[in-house]
């Protein structure tokens, strides 16, 4: 039987100099009044029917409450109401995680069984109380605002909610399925071998040590508000299929996605035209680079594709598709470069014109420094 443990704990203000205070200064969410929040998205326990308020909360205090199993025995994750990507996805506080600092309602996290992370909160106020709701796992109250939680052993989806006065972050938590380089088929899905040694000592191109597993119930589960786990899917057949995901990736193409619609250009979401490729597909499709961040979740082909034809739209609006319209697009994230708070998410950036099976579109990727093609 599920259970779901409770933790709550009174917060201190937390002032911290870092990337994710200098991005909600640059948006002004600091300076947000609590009473003028939206009011909290549809959480974990209203989708599997369950009444929060029968968790009783208590500060610095462990509640288990026992659920029927049958109740909890759907999709563990939470699915996108309708319509709701169209609305406010910030929380109003932050939540630093597995060194990334997240503002939205929801995030995924990848981690291996039984990993033990930690969950902090942060930019809130004097007085306000956090509470932290696990599905599954151990969780632990380092101190008012501040957990620590180890996943299950069972590869899987499990939610992870911190409720604070008016809105819920809901994180999304991927136990990854361990992948052995010498063993090149995990379950019946062909993966291929990563190179041995990593690039220049980076540790960050070692082998991974376990991935996502992609099915039909997973793959529509939300790693951010405007994407989900499967538009980052190998275009490799297999069911089911498995994918490297980094999560400042994530975090990246949600605030290019912000910086776009600031701008003018009225996008929806992006297309994800190509995500995590396994090294069996990278060299089925001619790719002979050995090291591509596509090997490990850390690039995205994308383009806005509003009109749903399949290939970018028309957004200098000049009457035709080409290189000019992704030139828009990567424009625009390379004028972002000089930006204080961006420099955490500085990567490789590169433009691509259109073939005779595709249309324009642009590489981003997570490297951590800049690159320009």
């Amino acid at each position: 039987m599920r259970r779901f443990v409770l933790v709550s704990a009174s917060l201190l203000l937390l002032a911290v100099a870092s990337a994710g205070l200098l991005w909600l200064l640059h948006r002004g969410e600091t300076d947000v009044p609590v009473t003028n929040l939206l009011p909290r998205p549809p959480a974990l326990l209203e989708y599997r029917g369950l009444d929060s308020s029968e968790l009783v909360s208590k500060a610095d205090t462990v509640e288990v409450v026992e659920r029927d199993s049958t109740v909890l025995s759907a999709s563990p994750a939470v699915p996108d109401p309708e319509g709701s990507r169209e609305k406010e996805t910030k929380a109003g506080f932050s939540v630093a995680v597995k060194q990334i600092v997240n503002p939205y309602r929801v995030l995924g996290i990848f981690v291996m069984p039984n990993e033990t992370i930690e969950i902090e909160t942060m930019f809130t106020r004097p007085g306000e109380v956090y509470t932290l709701a696990v599905e599954e796992g151990r969780p632990r109250t380092l101190e008012p605002g501040k957990w620590r939680w180890m996943a299950p052993e069972e590869p899987g989806v499990y939610a992870l909610l911190v409720e604070g006065p008016a809105q819920t972050m809901t994180f999304n938590v991927f136990v990854q399925t361990p992948f052995d380089n010498d063993r090149p088929i995990l379950e019946s899905y062909f993966i291929g071998a990563y190179e041995e040694r990593s690039l220049r000592g980076d540790p960050r191109f070692e082998p991974p040590r376990g991935l996502i597993e992609v099915n039909e119930q997973t793959e529509e589960v939300l790693v951010s508000p405007h994407f989900t786990l499967g538009a980052f899917a190998s275009r490799q057949e297999g069911d089911p299929k498995f994918v490297a995901l980094d999560e400042q990736l994530v975090l990246k193409l949600e605030m290019l996605l912000e910086e776009v619609r600031r701008s003018g250009i009225g996008a929806t979401s992006f297309v994800v035209m190509s995500g995590y490729r396994t090294p069996y597909y990278n060299k089925a499709i001619g790719n002979t680079t050995r090291y591509s961040l596509h090997l490990f979740g850390r690039a995205a082909d994308i383009f806005i594709d509003d009109d749903r034809d399949g290939r970018m739209d028309d957004l200098n609006r000049d009457g035709r598709i080409d290189i000019e319209d992704a030139r828009l697009l990567y424009d625009l994230i390379d004028g972002m470069r000089s930006q204080t708070w961006y420099q955490p998410f500085l990567g490789g950036l590169g433009l691509y014109g259109p073939n005779a099976h595709r249309g324009p579109f642009v590489h981003v990727d997570s490297r951590g420094y800049q690159a320009r093609w």
